[in-house]
């Protein structure tokens, strides 16, 4: 078997290889978490390309800053599976990987012949993870699913919003993003099993079923006490207050899960009152009195600048923070120490910025690595990683089975 390049001998995942066979966010997103990690990502797209490739024109015409932000740490290769021909080249890829990664309809994985059934008769051993809407099966198996889709269908928009108004989507798609984290944890569980017994499985995840995991602290008491739990804004159905508030110049977060923290936030606010009201003294009792007690919140609030109140409040340990706009958040002094931030370098477009790989280890660094490569950027140079002579590789690019690109 030709030998997998090693992009880094120290990173955790270095001498795996991974085919990211995903499109949109989840699966791609996911791809590139673990080539961070050290792993071979190859991207495997049709010749129309991931649909995210040209959802803006950003980083310049036909060139998405959307796409790079999700994608990188990846070779790409252009490989056409609606052509039998290409079946050879797709079952040597396969041989050589120990993950294949997918996020299509079940009909469209049997017709582009990407199923865990046609792909393990070439790797048994191989781990298979699936990103899907809603399942494998049942109801909704056929139906085309997005972020937006899974958080209606959830129950994350029909908690998210102000009271009494319209449902509201999320900011970011954490659908999407939970979908990511999700994979990359079963994917790394799989390859735990398969370097202990020496099998592969498959591993599935869904938007649907990763929508209902974050509302872990919502449905247990829903199903006990079957008390809807409505949409109150930036504000906590069970604790009060923890919500934003307006400031004298903008707004701040105030959180007071405990009954220290209240006490806390009224000798903060020299509201010696609201500490002695016996309505207030326990969080039950907060909860209660929420719209009269976070209207007397809402009077003191506004009297000061939230630089102000950050520094009252962080001197007495109450949680409090800044409402940061985006361009706050990335220069927040935190954001800079932590380097959640980092750039990559495109040979064409240049620099840009990425947010760096979360997960930190004491010993071993994650880097962010590489940058968004074209569509079919190293397609020659995978086919010859699996042992295809030139001449061969020439003729699948004259006849379209492969195809390459360079950077513009």
């Amino acid at each position: 078997m030709t030998k997998r390049p090693v992009p880094g001998a120290n990173l955790p995942l270095a001498g795996v290889r991974i085919l990211d066979f995903g499109i949109f966010i989840a699966a791609p997103y996911a791809a590139s978490l673990l080539g961070d990690m050290g792993a071979d990502v190859i991207k495997v797209e049709s010749p129309k390309g991931d649909p995210h490739r040209k959802l803006d024109s950003e980083m310049g015409p036909g060139h998405s800053a959307f796409y790079f932000g999700i994608n990188r740490s990846k070779r790409g290769l252009v490989l056409d599976l609606a052509q039998p021909e290409s079946r050879s080249i797709l079952d040597a890829l396969v041989a050589t990987a120990d993950v294949a990664l997918v996020s299509y309809r079940p009909r469209a994985l049997e017709r582009l012949g990407l199923t865990y059934e046609q792909l393990t008769r070439t790797r048994p051993d191989l781990v298979y993870a699936s990103l899907t809407a809603y399942g494998e099966s049942g109801p909704r198996v056929d139906q085309p699913g997005m972020d937006v889709l899974a958080q209606a269908i959830s129950g994350i928009m029909g908690v998210t919003g102000e009271t009494g108004q319209a449902p509201v989507r999320t900011g970011p798609p954490v659908g999407d993003f939970v979908g990511s984290f999700l994979l990359v944890s079963g994917i790394l569980a799989a390859l735990r099993v398969r370097d202990r017994d020496g099998i592969g499985q498959r591993v599935s995840v869904n938007l649907h079923d990763g929508g209902l995991s974050i509302l872990a602290n919502f449905i247990t008491p829903f199903v006990k006490t079957k008390v809807p739990v409505q949409p109150v804004g930036s504000a906590h159905p069970n604790v009060v207050p923890m919500q934003a508030f307006r400031t004298s110049d903008g707004y701040i977060v105030v959180c007071c899960p405990t009954d220290v923290f209240w006490r806390n936030l009224c000798e903060a606010l020299n509201a010696d009152w609201l500490l002695a009201d016996e309505r207030y003294v326990t969080n039950p009792g907060r909860v209660a009195q929420r719209d009269e007690l976070v209207t007397e919140l809402e009077r003191l609030f506004e009297k000061a600048t939230s630089a102000e109140w950050i520094a009252k409040l962080t001197a007495r340990d109450v949680p409090v923070a800044p409402v940061n706009s985006l361009a706050d958040a990335i220069n927040d002094p935190q954001t800079l120490h932590n380097g959640s931030i980092v750039e990559l370098t495109h040979p064409a477009f240049g620099p840009y910025s990425v947010v760096q790989n979360p997960i930190r280890l004491s010993v071993t660094a994650i880097p962010a690595r590489g940058y968004a490569t074209e569509p079919g950027e190293h397609s020659a140079e995978i086919l010859r990683d699996i042992g295809i002579n030139d001449a061969i590789i020439s003729d699948l690019l004259e006849r379209g089975i492969v195809q390459s690109s360079t950077c513009p």
